[in-house]
């Protein structure tokens, strides 16, 4: 008993600790864990350690399950086995409808089985077979069929090499080539194997007009002759000798004439290569005892050339220059009065004409430059006015 009290307290009896079945102890406060986060590397090796046991308990266990049940060993084995045969079928499977090869296809018609590529080996065989038939031919060419390459399975027997599917390329197509149409006034005319021999036609028809030492400065035809390029068929090209004889025909073709001084019925159909009597049947009015008039017109049919070749001849020469005349009034005289004061002399120019032929025939003269290279002397003339 405390001193100053009137009861008696007892002290509290000790609490025991109570430990029930499966309960863990209890875990420590995060506050009092002062343990690092990364595990040394004595841990990491022991938790490896009891992981690599537990695996190896796992397998002893299995072995005997299986161990005491001998069908189940079948059972994992039938198993077993079916994985792997349906292992080897898909891979074979697989390789049977895998895309290993292209099919080469001109037209809707397969030429050519390839082994499969670059995406573009289509193209590149298609351009090689092309070229190999423009070599041959010496000529560029425009192709019918669409070749076209599609990925297929194949196999190595069917595939053939890059070389011998360009033969098959070229030996499956069809195709126009290039030539050279020659046109006159819009109107083809010819068609030629190349540009070369179309120039060289065209220079063979204008080369007789083509004088020797003589200045051509400009040469071509009267009509509108060109050569343009097209893509025909084979046998749609002319030999050279058979656009020749085309370019150089005639046409027969309608003109006039007036009558001139000197002339006869006779006369004129010589120049227009007629027979008189040619002429007399076109122009009705006409006889053999008909007398020609000056200023008269007569038809005529002559033969035209296809083709007329117009030329351009520069030609230079020493002319005379003539004498500038001046008149001087003189009103002391009458009008008839008439007296030179001074006489003049003559000059000289150097000229220049261009001269355009027709076929030859003089055309034209067109004076260019005429410079003086000795001045004239004026000639005075006085005339009486009054």
């Amino acid at each position: 008993m405390s001193r100053g009290s009137g009861t008696d307290k007892k002290a509290p009896a000790p609490v025991k600790e109570v430990k029930l079945r499966g309960s863990k102890p209890p875990e420590s406060s995060p506050l009092k864990n002062t343990t690092s986060r990364n595990p040394s590397p004595k841990k990491k090796r022991n938790v490896f350690q009891r992981a690599l046991r537990n695996i190896q308990l796992y397998f002893v266990k299995l072995y005997k399950s299986i161990s005491e049940d001998k069908n189940r060993l079948k059972y994992l084995a039938i198993i077993g086995g079916g994985v792997l045969l349906l292992l080897l079928l898909s891979i074979v499977i697989y390789n049977s409808v895998k895309k290993n090869a292209y099919s080469i296809k001109v037209g809707e018609e397969q030429v050519a089985i390839i082994k499969m590529g670059k995406e573009d080996i289509g193209d590149e065989l298609k351009n090689q077979a092309i070229l190999k038939i423009e070599n041959s031919l010496g000529s560029r060419i425009l192709v019918n069929e669409k070749i076209t390459h599609t990925p297929i399975h194949a196999s190595k027997k069917e595939m053939v090499s890059a070389e011998e599917a360009i033969s098959k390329i070229s030996a499956g197509l069809t195709y126009k080539v290039e030539a050279f149409a020659i046109t006159v006034e819009g109107t083809q005319m010819a068609i030629v194997k190349n540009q070369k021999e179309a120039d060289t036609i065209l220079d063979s028809i204008a080369e007789p007009y083509l004088m020797e030492g003589v200045k051509i400065i400009e040469k071509g035809f009267v009509e509108e002759v060109k050569a343009e390029s097209i893509y025909v068929e084979m046998d749609e090209i002319d030999d050279s000798e058979k656009a020749l004889r085309i370019l150089t025909s005639t046409l027969e073709t309608a003109e006039t004439y007036t009558v001139a001084p000197g002339d006869s019925l006779g006369r004129i159909a010589v120049w227009a290569g007629m027979a008189p009597e040619q002429i007399l049947d076109i122009n009705p009015n006409l006889s053999w005892t008909a007398i020609l008039r000056i200023g008269d017109v007569i038809n005529l049919t002559v033969d035209k050339p296809l083709i007329s070749v117009r030329t351009v001849e520069e030609r230079s020469f020493i002319d005379v220059e003539p004498i500038p005349v001046r008149q001087v009034p003189n009103p002391n005289e009458r009008t008839s009065y008439q007296r030179t004061v001074q006489y003049g002399t003559v000059g000289q120019a150097e000229v220049i004409q261009h001269v355009i032929r027709i076929n030859g025939t003089e055309s034209s003269v067109e004076e260019v430059e005429r410079i003086i290279t000795l001045a004239p002397v004026e000639e005075i003339i006085e005339v009486g006015t009054r």
